[in-house]
């Protein structure tokens, strides 16, 4: 495996922790099946990490998973943060969204 694959797979697994705490924290029943899509990922996270010499159609499947949750009019596509302060909730969002972007980046370099 190549340098940047395991810097990619360390840099997801950050990610991807940070967006299931957001999500899992958000008194929301309908990203339940979003929280159980990232918990298998960070599981294929960790295996990468544990057999960094076997990672294998790796990107590809976890590529599949992410972008699987944001199906057109559901699932985490319509996921946002609310919050009674409008200044908290525009900063959250936005980490929330530069954290989506920053997990795009790196699956879509794979």
């Amino acid at each position: 495996m190549e340098n940047n694959d395991i810097n990619d797979i360390h840099a997801l697994d950050k990610l991807l922790r940070n967006m299931f705490h957001t999500i899992r924290h958000e008194p929301r029943q309908d990203t339940r099946p979003a929280q159980s899509t990232m918990i298998t990922m960070l599981r294929n996270v960790e295996i990468a990490l544990s057999q960094p010499d076997d990672i294998g159609d790796f990107f590809a499947v976890v590529k599949s998973q992410y972008f699987g949750m944001f199906p057109p009019k559901c699932g985490l596509s319509e996921f946002y943060i609310s919050r009674e302060d409008p200044a908290e909730m525009r900063r959250l969002n936005a980490e929330y969204e530069k954290t989506k972007a920053q997990i795009s980046e790196i699956l879509n370099r794979h």
